[in-house]
């Protein structure tokens, strides 16, 4: 017995699993064709499987309850980010004064105290992410360190507050209700009641990703995976 999302995660990771293989194999046998003077000017054959039907029959079991997020404290959530701004600041050498590092606090923790009651105590982890950026972007654009904050140095700081209270938000994740399958055949076969089984029928569209690499004008490089 296994949960369902289980069994539909190995089946895709499987194929994803094939196409790798494949793929290997492609990549050794354009070698050989490259040295061989016979073979170098014909096309390398490559496998792939545009599309891939699966029907699968599989005994339902039964269900287990999730459970909601649950989060941390609103002042926790509020120090972890005042705490984030203060490292991004520190990079150019910026000290938060005593007086913006207050107003952040407390700010953040209104803000963010009112949030999640909103949701009845269980709102989404987004929510409270955007509201700490928001508020964030705000206290700071009135304060002193103002002046001595670009727009793209903002940015930074603001991706800083996003990844940490990402981080720290949540004390327990979330826990989605799963449904328990069988998916043995001979268990399957053995069933009394054919109207137990039920059947998922999967059509897997294969769709390709590949490296983007561009340059940027500091001499970096920056990696992201895109649609072939």
């Amino acid at each position: 017995m296994t949960e369902l999302s289980q069994l539909l995660g190995t089946l895709l990771a499987s194929v994803a699993r094939a196409r790798y293989i494949a793929d290997v194999q492609t990549a050794a046998i354009a070698e050989q064709y490259r040295d061989n003077p016979l073979l170098e000017g014909l096309s390398v054959p490559r496998v792939r499987v545009p599309e891939l039907r699966i029907d699968l029959p599989v005994l339902i079991e039964g269900e287990s309850s999730g459970s909601p997020a649950r989060f941390q404290e609103p002042k926790s959530i509020a120090r972890e980010s005042v705490s984030a701004i203060a490292e991004a600041l520190a990079v150019w050498g910026i000290d938060m004064p005593a007086d913006v590092e207050r107003r952040l606090r407390n700010r953040l923790r209104l803000i963010l105290r009112k949030t999640m009651a909103k949701q009845g105590g269980s709102p989404h982890k987004e929510a409270i992410i955007r509201e700490a950026e928001k508020t964030s972007c705000a206290v700071l654009q009135s304060s002193s360190l103002a002046e001595q904050l670009g727009t793209e140095q903002l940015r930074v700081v603001l991706n800083a507050v996003r990844r940490r209270v990402n981080e720290v938000s949540e004390a327990e994740p979330e826990r989605p209700t799963a449904i328990r399958v069988n998916a043995v055949s001979g268990e399957i076969k053995e069933c009394l009641s054919p109207g137990a089984v039920a059947r998922l029928s999967l059509a897997i569209r294969e769709e390709g990703l590949e490296w983007e690499i561009t340059r940027t004008e500091d001499g970096t490089t920056r990696s992201r995976l895109g649609p072939e």
